[in-house]
């Protein structure tokens, strides 16, 4: 056996072009059942025909998609609080519902009040409200696929600083002479 190919079959592997991108497919779909499947994928040619390495084997590669179930909810806990300018607000932190995460939530940083600040890794507001005003922040969580989406409001109402007078001692004023 000659080039290490099995007797009574030659077999010339198909060329590939310099710059060409053999990784290009794609799988594509939205999955109708949860589970692991394993998949396999073979190169064709531009004809749909298999090609084939020196052994005489198509050229294929075997892995495995785990398709995990998705839920599309979205909860602020707290959802509402009243704090005065310069305190800090109590950490608002969004729950989603199983297969997302804080990351793919989405809103107008515009609407947070000043000084609140939403990190999209812990899924939680926090921070310092420096103006005084009324703030709904609407988060939405979207699935592409099903084209479904949630949302949720977390409302900061922000009191301004209360002033309290220090009382005083009376002063008496005794006529001199």
């Amino acid at each position: 056996m000659p080039g290490g190919s099995p007797s009574k079959r030659a077999v010339a592997p198909a060329p590939v072009l310099p710059g060409q991108n053999t990784s290009a497919a794609k799988l594509t779909g939205v999955p109708s059942k949860v589970g692991f499947f394993t998949v396999t994928a073979t190169a064709v040619d531009n004809n749909g025909v298999e090609i084939l390495d020196s052994y005489g084997r198509p050229i294929a590669e075997r892995f495995t998609i785990q398709v995990i179930p998705v839920e599309l909810s979205l909860q602020a806990k707290p959802a509402s609080q009243t704090v005065t300018v310069g305190s800090p607000i109590a950490n608002a932190c969004l729950e989603t519902g199983a297969g997302y995460s804080a990351k793919d939530v989405t809103f107008d940083p515009k609407s947070l009040p000043n000084g609140v600040t939403y990190d999209p890794t812990s899924g939680c507001l926090t921070g310092t409200p420096t103006e005084a005003g009324r703030y709904e922040v609407v988060f939405r969580l979207a699935d592409e696929p099903s084209k479904e989406s949630v949302s949720t409001t977390v409302v900061f109402e922000v009191e301004a600083e209360k002033v309290t007078s220090v009382p005083t001692e009376p002063t008496t004023s005794e006529p001199t002479t």
